[in-house]
C-alpha cells in the first residue's frame, strides 16, 4: 500500500488513519468500561483495564494532535504513535508477567496494521523491540513466565478474542478496500499515462543500465517501422540500420555522471536523410528515460532564413552602390572624354607634323592622370560591392578606407548640389577591421544622409574620424533635423524604411548595426545635436575583441 503517502490536505490514507485510531479509542473506553464493572479483576487479568484505558488515550491524543498540528508536522504523527503503541503493549506484557496471554497477539496485530500507515523501516524497528523483548524473556525467564490459567480467565479471553478477530477483521477490510482501489488507481493511471506518453510528439523510451529498451512510445515505433516488442530488450545500437553510436555514447556518459537530468542535441541519419533531436534524459533507478523532439523543420527552416537573409543583405549591398551608380558612370566619363579629346588632339597634330616629343609626353602624363583616376574608381567599386564577411581582419588604413567610400560617395553628391565633407585627419589613423565591410558601412551611412537631405535648401554632410585612445569615432552629420525618438526606436530594425515604395529595402541600417557589432563597436544617435547625427564607435583592437 506504499502509493498511499500522507502529505495531501486530508488525503484518502489520511482519512483512514484517523477512522482506525477513533475505532482504537472506542475499543480501548468500551473494554476499560467493560472490565470495570461486570469482570471481576483477578491475576489474569488484573492489567485489561488499565492497558485498555491508556489505548483509549493514545488513540484519542493521535487524532486530537493529528487535527491540530500542520502538514509537515502532521506526516510524523502516525510514526509517533505507532511506537507508543509497541511501547504499551511491551509494557504490559512485562506487567502481565506470563506467556498465556492474548495481548501477544494485539502486539504483532498492531504492528502489521501500523506498517499500513508508515512504512517498512518503522515497522522493523517496533518489531525489534517488540520480538525483541518476548524472545528476551522468553529465552531467560520461561519457567516463571508459563502459568496455567484457571476458568476464571475465561471472560477476559473470550473478550479478546472477540475484539482481536473484530479489530483485523475491519483492518483486513479496509487494506482490501484500498488494495483494491489501488489497482483500479493504477490501471487508470497507467492508461492515462500511456495515453500521455503516446501523445508526445516525439520520442520517449526506457532503457536499463544495460542500454536496453524496456519501453517506448507510440510514435517511435512508428517512425522506425517497428512494434513494441520488437524494441523491447534491444539494446542502442542494434535497433535498425541507423547509426546509433553517438546516442549509445550519449547515455553511457550520462549513466556514469553524477546529473540526474541532461539536455544535448542529437544529429542522425536515417534512410539517407538526415535528422535533428534535442534530447533530454533523466535517471530512474537504474535505467534512463529518454524524450527526443525533432526539430529537423525548425533547423532547415532557420537555415532556409539564413540564405534569404543573406541574399536580402546582399541586395541591402547592391542597393547601395546602385544609388551611387549614376555618379561613378558620370566619374568615369569624365576622364574617359579627357582621353579621348587627347587622343582626338594627337591625331590632328601627326597629321599635320605638327607632333613634338614635348607635346608627346605631355600628353602621355595627361592620359596616365586619368587611366589611374578611372583606375582607382574601378578598384573601389570592385573591393566595396563584394561581400567582405569572411575576410580576415587586418590593420587597414582610414585614410586608404575614407579615400575608397570618397570616390564613391562623392560624385553622388556633386549630382545633387550636397556639400560634403571628408576626413583630412586620417593619415596615421589604422584600424584592425574588415575593411570592406567598414567602407559598406560608410557607404550605407553617407548614402542615407545624401537621400534624407536631398529635397532640402541648404543641404551639407560633415563626416569627421576622432582619435579616441582605444578607439576611433566616425561622425556623419547632415543638415537634417533629426531624427524623430519615435522613429529612432525601430530605425535600426530590418525592414524598417522612411523613404518611398521601392526607393529603399530597409535593410540597410540593420546590416550596418550587424556589421559595427561583429566589429565590437557600437552605433547610435546623438539626439542632443541640432542636426541629424549619427556617431559609430570601434575599437583599435576589433579583431581581438571579435575572436
Amino acid at each position: 500500500m506504499k502509493y498511499l503517502k500522507l502529505g495531501d490536505s486530508l488525503g484518502t490514507l489520511q482519512k483512514s488513519y484517523l477512522l482506525v485510531q477513533t475505532t482504537k479509542a472506542l475499543v480501548g473506553l468500551c473494554g476499560f468500561f467493560y472490565f470495570t464493572n461486570f469482570i471481576t479483576k483477578n491475576q489474569y487479568n488484573y492489567y485489561v483495564g488499565d492497558l485498555t484505558l491508556i489505548y483509549f488515550f493514545n488513540a484519542f491524543a493521535s487524532v486530537v494532535f493529528f487535527n491540530i498540528f500542520n502538514k509537515e508536522i502532521r506526516k510524523f504523527i502516525p510514526f509517533v504513535f505507532s511506537f507508543t503503541e509497541v511501547i504499551i503493549a511491551t509494557y504490559f506484557i512485562h506487567k502481565g508477567g506470563f506467556l498465556y496471554n492474548t495481548i501477544y497477539f494485539w502486539g504483532f496485530a498492531l504492528i502489521a496494521s501500523n506498517y499500513f500507515f508508515t512504512n517498512i523501516k518503522a515497522t522493523a524497528f517496533n518489531t525489534v523491540i517488540y520480538a525483541g523483548y518476548i524472545g528476551a524473556n522468553f529465552a531467560f525467564n520461561y519457567n516463571e513466565m508459563i502459568i496455567s490459567a484457571d476458568k476464571s480467565f475465561a471472560p477476559t479471553y473470550m473478550f479478546s478474542l472477540v475484539f482481536f478477530g473484530f479489530y483485523n477483521f475491519f483492518v483486513y477490510l479496509l487494506i482490501e478496500k484500498y488494495r483494491r482501489g489501488y489497482v483500479n488507481e493504477m490501471k487508470k493511471m497507467t492508461n492515462y499515462n500511456r495515453s500521455l506518453i503516446d501523445s508526445i510528439p516525439g520520442f520517449v523510451s526506457w532503457v536499463n543500465a544495460d542500454l536496453e529498451y524496456i519501453g517506448v512510445n507510440k510514435n517511435m515505433c512508428e517512425f522506425f517501422g517497428k512494434s513494441e516488442e520488437y524494441f523491447l530488450g534491444t539494446k542502442i545500437g542494434e535497433l535498425t540500420e541507423n547509426d546509433q553510436s553517438r546516442l549509445k555514447f550519449m547515455v553511457t556518459q550520462f549513466i556514469k555522471s553524477n546529473k540526474r537530468e541532461t539536455q544535448d542535441k542529437l544529429t542522425y541519419v536515417f534512410q539517407g536523410k538526415t535528422f535533428h533531436n534535442i534530447l533530454s534524459m533523466v535517471k530512474y533507478g537504474d535505467g534512463v528515460l529518454i524524450v527526443t523532439f525533432d526539430v529537423t523543420k525548425i533547423i532547415e527552416a532557420e537555415d532556409l532564413i539564413n540564405i534569404e537573409r543573406e541574399r536580402a543583405q546582399t541586395s541591402a549591398r547592391l542597393a547601395s552602390f546602385g544609388e551611387v551608380s549614376a555618379g561613378i558612370a558620370h566619374e568615369i566619363n569624365n576622364p574617359l572624354a579627357v582621353i579621348s579629346a587627347i587622343n582626338y588632339k594627337l591625331k590632328r597634330l601627326k597629321s599635320k607634323g605638327e607632333l613634338s616629343d614635348e607635346f608627346l609626353d605631355e600628353f602621355n602624363q595627361k592620359v596616365d592622370k586619368q587611366i589611374t583616376l578611372i583606375s582607382k574608381i574601378v578598384k573601389s567599386i570592385k573591393t566595396l560591392s563584394r561581400d567582405g564577411h569572411s575576410d580576415p581582419f587586418e590593420n587597414k588604413s582610414l585614410l586608404e578606407l575614407v579615400d575608397e567610400v570618397k570616390i564613391l560617395v562623392e560624385p553622388k553628391c556633386k549630382g545633387k548640389n550636397i556639400d560634403i565633407h571628408f576626413p583630412e585627419n586620417t593619415e596615421d589613423f589604422y584600424l584592425d577591421c574588415q575593411g570592406v565591410q567598414i567602407g559598406q558601412v560608410l557607404i550605407i551611412m553617407l548614402n542615407n544622409a545624401v537621400d534624407a537631405i536631398k529635397e532640402l535648401e541648404n543641404k551639407w554632410i560633415r563626416f569627421t574620424v576622432s582619435d579616441h585612445s582605444h578607439g576611433y569615432e566616425f561622425v556623419i552629420e547632415d543638415s537634417g533635423k533629426g531624427i524623430p525618438k519615435d522613429i529612432a526606436d525601430n530605425i535600426f530594425m530590418p525592414f524598417f524604411t522612411t523613404k518611398s515604395v521601392g526607393e529603399g529595402t530597409g535593410l540597410g541600417l540593420s546590416l550596418a548595426v550587424k556589421i559595427i557589432k561583429l566589429h565590437g563597436g557600437e552605433i547610435r544617435i546623438d539626439h542632443t545635436a541640432s542636426n541629424t547625427k549619427f556617431v559609430i564607435y570601434l575599437p583599435k583592437q576589433q579583431m581581438k575583441l571579435a575572436s
